[in-house]
């Protein structure tokens, strides 16, 4: 499985369904966490192809959501979350993303 955390250019919700749906068809074993930042707030999705049943992006979504003080959730394959963030709780909900894979 191939996870991949990245930086989008913007907070664009659409935007960034659009890259994701791009990732899950060049990887569908794989496991993306795309997020925006603007200030203080942060938007995220985690995505991963249908067929792959292994993740449960909404329940881990469900588990990063306290880290940020925010609001989300979504399906199996894809889940989406807002909140605010600062630098030391960025690197905290990277590392959470990763342990939960």
């Amino acid at each position: 499985m191939v996870l991949v955390l990245a930086k989008a250019s913007s907070t664009d919700a659409q935007a960034m369904r659009k890259l994701s749906d791009m990732f899950v068809d060049k990887f569908p074993k794989g496991v993306l966490f795309l997020f925006g930042l603007d200030g203080d707030k942060i938007s995220f999705l985690m995505k991963t192809a249908r067929t792959n049943t292994s993740v449960d992006c909404g329940a881990i979504l469900k588990t990063l959501m306290p880290i940020v003080s925010g609001r989300g959730g979504g399906k199996p394959d894809m889940a989406q979350g807002s909140g605010t963030i600062d630098e030391a709780k960025m690197k905290e909900l990277l590392t959470a993303v990763e342990g939960a894979l």
